[in-house]
């Protein structure tokens, strides 16, 4: 093995609706992403890489793509994978190899692979080291796709932060505790890529923590279900409750309903949870296999949280079979009447890979496959109820609305606990909301880097 330095240089491609400036979130919203210091954190033992990190979402990388590398790692979604295309084609017509992953690359390897001299499907963490170690023995990679397969993070092995440290994210430090989830919604690329990988070692994730807080006293859990196994959910946030901290993550609907976890939360320190309520109407939740949602309990729900001082964070989803053109006032006055603290609306999206894609192809009902605009806030089907462009209409009247100064009063009217916190998450959105609809205008032509 040559003892030379081996520079690596990792991309996270933009796309149409993932840039801080001229749509898409603002630096204030966007969690630091952990993909590639989950990579770097795989480098073998004695082995000198130097890493450098370039998120064109909220970044432009200069001069960077002009040097020389020694490997390319680039992270594709269904939404950033033209792009990734292109950039990819920039180095490899230099002679420098390309690896490509993420979900779009487990999902779709066939359409990757010309693209990359090596495409690695599943948790590229696991088999990160075998590809440094193959390219300082040979100075190449073999070409082909890789399984680094669906298994949990190793013991141990904490994500190498300081390639994101001074990235345009939000403040909070991010972490899982778990991959995967077990719940199989439809429409859901984690399920589909990752299943249930169960937790890590209450212990190794403690000690996480205790890293990522001492300084700061903040962190949000990235689980896509941080209450999946209810047992390892109690025993953490009763080891969160000594050390003070503020915190967030994502957790389901059962959360609002689940007394002893409502007040473990609450004296651990939360600030809020988000929870994909997803529709207000339960045939909706029911087709899209997320009936262990009950929408009319959602007030209820919301209002336990409340009591809890706990921020409600929601998810909504439009475009269901069951969504007419009705659909956008109900959900209006559904967020209304719950006083939700935030909402975050898509378009539904069926992503390559997921159940709701293949029964949209198999009906016919798939209108594109041009990946770029399976970003949510276009219309990619043929809707049931409605026509697509009614569909994206009512999709940019929620966001305008639910985030107009007059909805925000409304929603927060006598908030008396982390309002600084619930208002400023608002503000953010509100200019995301504006955001997204300048977005409709803009494509991915965006040069950054000398690469179009």
């Amino acid at each position: 093995m040559t003892s030379e330095c081996v520079r690596v240089l990792f991309v996270f491609p933009y796309d149409t609706t993932y840039r801080h400036v001229g749509g898409g979130f603002s630096a204030s919203a966007v969690y630091a992403n952990l993909t590639f210091s989950t990579l770097a954190a795989g480098t073998p033992d004695g082995m000198d890489v130097d890493y450098t990190y370039i998120d064109e979402g909220v970044e432009d990388p200069g001069d960077r793509y002009r040097e020389d590398w020694d490997v390319v790692g680039i992270s594709l979604t269904a939404s950033n994978s033209r792009r990734a295309y292109r950039v990819a084609r920039h180095f490899r017509e230099r002679g420098i190899p390309v690896v490509l992953g993420g979900a779009h690359a487990t999902f779709m390897p066939d359409e990757v692979a010309p693209h990359a001299d090596v495409v690695v499907r599943g948790a590229g963490d696991l088999i990160w080291g075998d590809l440094l170690r193959e390219f300082a023995s040979a100075g190449a990679l073999v070409p082909g796709v890789r399984d680094g397969g669906r298994i949990r993070q190793p013991e141990g092995r904490f994500p190498d932060r300081d390639i994101i440290a001074g990235k345009a994210y939000m403040k909070y430090p991010t972490m899982m505790t778990s991959r995967g989830c077990r719940n199989g919604c439809s429409f859901c690329t984690t399920s589909a890529m990752w299943r249930d990988s169960g937790p890590r070692d209450i212990d190794d994730v403690m000690a996480e923590v205790r890293m990522l807080t001492a300084a700061q006293g903040e962190v949000i859990f990235l689980d896509s279900n941080l209450i999946m196994d209810r047992a390892f959910a109690l025993e953490l946030l009763r080891r969160l409750e000594p050390l003070k901290l503020r915190w967030g993550g994502l957790v389901t609907s059962h959360f609002m309903f689940d007394e002893e976890l409502l007040a473990a939360a609450e004296r651990s320190g939360c600030l809020g949870v988000l929870i994909g309520f997803e529709s207000v109407n339960q045939m909706s939740l029911d087709g899209c296999r997320k009936g262990f949602n009950t929408a009319e309990r959602y007030v209820e729900g919301v209002a336990n949280l409340h009591r809890h001082r706990i921020g409600a964070l929601a998810t909504m989803v439009v475009g269901f079979d069951c969504d007419d053109l009705g659909t956008f006032d109900r959900t209006l006055e559904f967020v209304r009447e719950a006083r939700l603290d935030t909402i975050h609306y898509t378009v539904l999206t069926p992503f390559p890979g997921t159940p709701l894609y293949d029964e949209l192809d198999r009906e016919g009902r798939i209108l594109t496959t041009d990946w770029s605009r399976y970003d949510t806030i276009h219309a990619v089907f043929q809707p049931k109820l409605m026509s697509p462009e009614d569909l994206e209409e009512g999709y940019r009247r929620v966001w305008l609305e639910t985030y107009s100064l007059g909805g925000i009063a409304a929603r927060l009217r006598g908030a008396s606990f982390n309002r600084a916190f619930r208002v400023g998450a608002n503000l953010s959105l509100g200019r995301h909301a504006r955001d997204l609809v300048r977005c409709y205008a803009n494509r991915d032509d965006l040069v950054l880097g000398g690469v179009r």
